[in-house]
């Protein structure tokens, strides 16, 4: 990250991933029930939101999943959400911190595009150049950034099923929470008929509107 970005963040971001950018080094997968991937390691454990690798050669071929850590247990133990599939992943497995939590691409050339929660872009669309990351958990934006007027919130789309599998795995660590998700995406042709319906609608209501004038 360049200089220029750096002294872009605020005091207070720059402190917190300062303490978050610090790797526990390699440990080892001890426990996989669903996406939910518990990981030992010897003495120091990554961060909360650290993102840990898991990458190697097994029955099912080569895998590369990452895992984002949610709890701190005793024994040098984290409890990890898989962003993807743990099909192939086994006990034993070596996992290494990255020192940080997940990014994503941020900017201008963002806008319009599909990504996954790693920040990799699943619209089929190469990644774009020259873009900024930031951390997907980020400190709250100082007093005087925030707003009073309603405004456009600009932003990119995310994989809808990704967000929906860990929300569930949420639910799943904070037993008795529960989480009800509905997709609200609505197709071009459905936003068509609905803007048809109440065209309609508002015709229908000035023709008798109209009739009752005429009376």
């Amino acid at each position: 990250m360049s200089e220029q970005e750096t002294e872009e963040r605020a005091p207070l971001e720059r402190a917190a991933l300062s303490l978050l950018n610090k790797s526990a080094g390699t440990g080892t997968i001890v426990r996989i029930v669903g996406a939910v991937v518990d990981v030992r390691f010897d003495g120091q454990v990554p961060a909360i939101y650290n993102a840990l690798e898991v990458k190697g050669r097994t029955p099912m071929g080569e895998v590369h999943t990452v895992l984002e850590v949610e709890s701190q247990l005793p024994g040098s133990v984290v409890r990890t959400v898989a962003m993807s599939s743990t099909d192939g992943l086994r006990r034993g497995m070596r996992v290494e911190d990255t020192g940080s939590p997940m990014m994503m691409p941020v900017g201008p050339e963002t806008l319009g595009r599909v990504w996954n929660v790693m920040g990799q872009p699943v619209d089929g669309k190469p990644m774009p150049e020259h873009v900024r990351y930031y951390p997907i958990h980020r400190p709250a934006p100082s007093f005087n950034e925030l707003t009073t007027h309603a405004e456009i919130f600009e932003t990119v789309e995310f994989n809808f099923d990704t967000i929906a599998r860990r929300l569930r795995e949420m639910a799943f660590l904070n037993k008795g929470l529960t989480i009800t998700l509905v997709d609200k995406r609505v197709s071009e042709e459905e936003l068509e008929a609905e803007a048809l319906a109440e065209q309609a609608e508002k015709e229908s209501a000035a023709l008798v509107d109209e009739a009752e004038d005429a009376k």
